[in-house]
């Protein structure tokens, strides 16, 4: 199972992506498009079984199983008829394993953002709360400290007497690496809407003016000494 909200949202965008291009080869009505589907469904089975939801898993291979029912019936049909297979009920099995793939992996996805979105929610006073006590520190948009490993990241932030009930609350929705993920936009985004200091390049500019005008203020007294006397 994968206990990664990040990375279960990964696995359904792949996923997603595999069943609009599938949808959209649906609309142009292209042959052979069954054992496509087919293998999509496969790949959705194995997603869930990796995440542990055995219901969705059996839901995804029942509708391989009825695609693989459509098309025993219509070559059944064409048997008897002695002529060519009808592809009215492949193409509405197919059709309707698309969709409610789609829908299922859609419904999961918004999910699971929903969860990252409220684990935020709770974050965002703690993460200031422990900026304020310098648990955190922000660095060029990055943690500072404990970067690579997230446990200890978060237990010195658990670890604070304010701290330890809110943090968690939150552990108890997502990992420890959401957990660092979400941290890490949190502080590239304050580390963002802090005033930039002066660039290299403009210090550099200053620093010339500067230069020059020292020049400018001694260059009159040698001009004096080279006058004839």
């Amino acid at each position: 199972m994968l206990p990664f909200v990040h990375a279960r949202l990964a696995r359904y965008r792949g996923l997603i992506e595999a069943s609009n291009l599938l949808a959209g080869r649906a609309l142009r009505q292209e042959l052979q498009l069954a054992e496509s589907v087919v293998a999509h469904l496969h790949h959705c089975a194995q997603a869930y079984q990796s995440l542990g939801q055995s219901a969705v898993e059996s839901r995804m291979l029942n509708l391989a199983l009825d695609i693989h029912a459509a098309r025993h019936v219509s070559a059944r049909r064409a048997a008897q008829d002695g002529g060519p297979r009808p592809r009215e009920l492949e193409r509405a099995a197919v059709v309707a394993a698309i969709q409610a793939s789609a829908a299922q992996l859609q419904a999961d996805l918004q999910h699971d953002r929903q969860l990252i979105a409220t684990a935020r929610e709770m974050l965002s006073p703690i993460t200031l709360a422990a900026l304020q006590k310098q648990l955190l520190r922000p660095r060029r948009g990055r943690i500072g400290h404990a970067v690579a490993d997230a446990q200890a990241l978060w237990r010195s932030v658990a670890a604070d007497d304010d701290l330890r009930l809110p943090c968690q609350r939150v552990g108890m929705a997502v990992s420890v690496y959401d957990v660092q993920l979400i941290l890490q936009e949190l502080l590239e985004a304050l580390d963002a809407a802090r005033p930039q200091r002066p660039t290299t390049g403009r210090r550099e500019a200053i620093d010339a003016g500067q230069a020059e005008s020292g020049s400018a203020r001694r260059r009159p007294a040698a001009d004096a000494g080279d006058e004839p006397g």
